[in-house]
């Protein structure tokens, strides 16, 4: 009970002394800081315990204590972010002076992801991105910062908060490599979630249209596809002989249709053909649409060469247990030899009706799906001899002596220039013009290089005030409305009722908004189809020649028909004229009611 007391005393004692540097100013006060450990090794002493130890569990009751006493509203937000900034500045000064241990700084940081408001959250990243402290990216550290990143991300919505889930992101690829481990699908573990459902027929089986299916191509088919969404699976006893003569069997069903084609190969990489996320049907009423659709063999048979290639690699790095039997080395021998013959049956039948750009990018892929593996399973060796291979090695290429040697040479160029004063030959260019400057990221690639440091601040790129935007109707239908007068000036061909984009766009709009007028007049270009929408257009658009023309004769129809009519009513008798005189009325009535009567 007596410890109790003394920590809780100790903690006040550290409060205070953390709220005199608050209230100093924002530069921190050693002097004030040299109490607070003088205080922890005192209270170590008495409790026989570290004093990092000592100081670790008071900062983190500090916190607790700061942010259990904000009441959420927006001043007292500003206050405890105050008294935050000034614990973890000066946790960062502890640390300098190794006086707590590395993952002090860390564990608060954690706890701030945990309990602290999604306000103080946005601020503390702002802190993090603003003085980027090295402790982030040191040994096991970096384990704490995923960690406190993912608890983040599970408390942010990424419809709600994209601005911060975008920070934190780049946050964590710009403090750690692109070779760290815990970003990487290390046991290559595939999407079995994602999966073909279908039914497999019994023989006798017809379509819709009571032709007969093949039934065994049709389950082959299928049940390969299955397989290849969970290879590991193909490499089990239970399954290898099936998978193995149901491609062959694909294989051979995918050939007559090519040769019954007898067509150049079809451009896959045309607009046609061009599509994302595709999910074929596995109804047997497609299966003979199927086999001669160029793009759905493409799409099988690209996954089963990135399968197979995958085995390929992965077989042999695969260890086999100890106690396999006689029976399990000769299947896997089997599979070894297998392998390499079904991928080239596999391309040699791409090859029948897939282009040659086609071929060029999927053997570029699966190569780099190779080296890929290779990187993630072997790495390379060290340096030293009986060492342990590296898995996924560091991508950055390290110094060559000739490296060395040249910019050794430079230096000594540089030395000589400087002693006789003829220093301007050689100069050294700025290191912001060398593209080296102290506070640029290289990632070991060029490109990528390039494409980060364009901007001091890469949280401009995740600005979504200036993205582009749906606009108004009334924007879009101004424009029509302008360049449709006749002293307008712009060519037909040149006017946006023309272009087949921008009309497309705001017609796609107006079904939105009136889709039942929208349906009657969708075929007239947009000149003639705004004003059958909004009516307050039609006096604004002008008449074309073509319509001039036959507006007098309309109302010369109409007159002659009001004519016929009146005259017909005068011939009936008496008891019918005030029929006729009532008919006449709504007629009337009719007319000044109807919209084209006024506008013609």
């Amino acid at each position: 009970m007596a410890d109790a007391v003394a920590f809780v005393a100790f903690v006040a004692q550290v409060k205070g002394a953390l709220g005199g540097i608050a209230g100093g100013g924002d530069s921190l006060d050693s002097a004030a800081l040299g109490t607070v450990v003088e205080l922890a090794e005192a209270q170590a002493s008495a409790r026989e315990a570290s004093c990092a130890k000592t100081l670790e569990t008071c900062l983190r009751t500090i916190l607790c204590e700061y942010l259990s006493s904000s009441s959420g509203t927006e001043a007292d937000e500003e206050a405890a972010w105050q008294r935050v900034s000034i614990l973890l500045d000066s946790t960062l000064w502890l640390l300098g002076q190794e006086k707590v241990a590395h993952n002090a700084f860390m564990l608060l940081l954690e706890d701030l992801a945990e309990e602290a408001s999604l306000t103080l959250c946005e601020k503390l990243f702002q802190y993090i991105e603003t003085k980027k402290p090295e402790v982030l990216a040191v040994g096991k550290n970096r384990l704490y910062l995923l960690r406190t990143c993912n608890k983040l991300l599970k408390r942010l919505s990424r419809e709600d908060n994209p601005l911060l889930c975008g920070r934190l992101l780049i946050l964590v690829a710009t403090l750690l490599p692109l070779s760290e481990r815990s970003g990487v699908n290390l046991a290559g573990g595939f999407d079995v979630d994602n999966r073909t459902e279908f039914a497999e027929l019994e023989q006798g089986c017809t379509d819709e249209s009571g032709r007969l299916v093949d039934v065994d191509l049709y389950n082959s088919l299928w049940r390969v596809q299955g397989l290849l969404g969970n290879p590991p699976l193909i490499l089990e006893s239970t399954n290898w002989p099936g998978f193995e003569s149901g491609l062959r069997r694909v294989l051979e069903a995918f050939d007559r249709t090519s040769t019954k084609q007898g067509s150049a190969p079809q451009d896959l990489s045309a607009a046609s053909h061009d599509s994302q996320s595709l999910k074929y049907s596995t109804s047997p009423n497609l299966l003979g649409l199927q086999l001669h659709d160029a793009s759905f063999k493409c799409a099988y048979l690209f996954q089963a060469l990135a399968v197979l290639s995958y085995l390929r690699v992965e077989l042999p790095l695969k260890k086999p247990p100890a106690t396999q039997s006689r029976d399990e080395r000769a299947l896997r021998q089997r599979q070894a030899d297998a392998i390499p013959r079904l991928e080239a049956a596999v391309e040699a039948s791409l090859k029948k009706f897939a282009p040659r750009v086609t071929l060029e990018l999927i053997r570029t892929f699966i190569q780099r799906e190779k080296h890929w593996i290779l990187w993630k399973k072997v790495g390379r060796k060290a340096g030293e001899e009986g060492a342990k291979a590296v898995k996924c090695p560091p991508l950055e290429r390290e110094a060559l002596p000739e490296d060395l040697e040249m910019f050794k040479e430079r230096k000594d160029a540089l030395a000589e220039a400087k002693a006789t004063k003829k220093g301007a030959a050689v100069k050294r260019k700025r290191a912001s013009m060398t593209g080296f400057s102290k506070n640029q990221v290289k990632l070991g690639n060029e490109d990528l290089d390039r494409l980060w440091n364009i901007s001091s601040d890469n949280h401009e790129c995740l600005d979504f005030e200036d993205q582009e935007k749906v606009p108004k109707m009334s924007e879009l239908v101004q424009r029509v409305v302008n360049q449709a007068q006749l002293d307008s000036g712009v060519d037909e061909a040149d006017k946006l009722m023309c272009d087949k984009l921008y009309c497309w766009r705001v017609k796609r709009l107006l079904a939105q908004m009136d889709c039942k007028n929208f349906i009657k007049h969708c075929d007239k270009n947009l000149e003639r189809l705004l004003p059958e929408v909004f009516e307050e257009l039609r006096e604004q658009m002008p008449l074309k020649e073509e319509e001039k023309e036959e507006a007098p004769g309309t109302t010369a129809a109409a007159a002659a028909e009001e004519d016929a009519e009146m005259k017909e009513a005068g011939e009936e008798e008496e008891g019918g004229g005030a029929k006729a005189e009532e008919n006449d009325e709504v007629k009337s009535e009719g007319k000044e009611g109807d919209p084209a009567s006024k506008l013609l």
